[in-house]
């Protein structure tokens, strides 16, 4: 069966069960941690005894997803407390380095996108061509489907990489938002790996009481070409 028809297939598949389910989402938020992916860590912990450490780090970080029905940010939080040692920092700032944390906001209405790197505000209008495929988990008690995407991204050295995304999607929660920018799935990315890491939502919480207010922050907005230019003359 050609890529085409299994697409066609699933697309009809979801919008039967949207019609069926009859959920409607105004607001909500999502809680995700982080894990580094072992056959990663282990070709890098031969290459740099820090990395180890870095990598613990990592698994005590999170972020949360809020969302209403036009808009979304996705905030990466550290979880550094006042007696946090140099070495604790200095090993959370190498892994978010590393897996290439940031926060994001997004309009989905318009399809505007605003990555924040520590206060450098880049513009994203990246589109995304998600292959869908018919692969699928169960995923906290939601089934989800797999879709994989062809990255191009900029790393801490201004280099651009291309990895491979593949994120979980779960059609019965019809958002299309998920972490970092990776948005426009026919459902919540409840899971989302690239080559260095796996973001996975260990809380989900929709349909809030209170009103989810999402601003956007002020200030000067960097093109993606000249932030990139920035970081290689740092």
């Amino acid at each position: 069966m050609s890529r085409h028809i299994v697409f066609r297939i699933l697309l009809i598949v979801f919008t039967i069960n949207g019609l069926n389910s009859q959920v409607i989402i105004g607001t909500g938020e999502v809680i995700y941690k982080k894990k580094m992916i072992d056959s990663y860590k282990k070709d890098s912990m031969k290459e740099d005894p820090l990395f180890n450490q870095a990598s613990l780090a990592s698994e005590l970080q999170n972020y949360t997803l809020s969302f209403n029905i036009n808009t979304s940010k996705f905030i990466f939080h550290e979880n550094l407390g006042l007696e946090t040692s140099a070495k604790e920092r200095y090993n959370s700032k190498l892994s978010s380095l590393l897996c290439n944390d940031y926060n994001y906001y997004y309009d989905s209405k318009n399809n505007v996108g605003i990555q924040d790197y520590d206060g450098i505000l880049v513009s994203d209008d990246t589109t995304i061509n998600w292959n869908i495929t018919n692969e699928s988990k169960t995923i906290s008690g939601f089934l989800t489907y797999k879709a994989t995407y062809s990255s191009t991204i900029i790393n801490h050295k201004g280099e651009l990489k291309e990895i491979l995304i593949n994120a979980w999607f779960a059609p019965s929660i019809p958002i299309p938002y998920g972490p970092k920018n990776y948005n426009s799935l026919p459902g919540l990315i409840l899971e989302l790996q690239d080559m260095v890491s796996i973001i996975y939502a260990t809380d989900i919480k929709l349909n809030l009481k209170e009103k989810i207010k999402l601003d956007f922050p002020k200030g000067k907005v960097l093109s993606k070409e000249e932030y990139r230019k920035m970081i290689k003359t740092r």
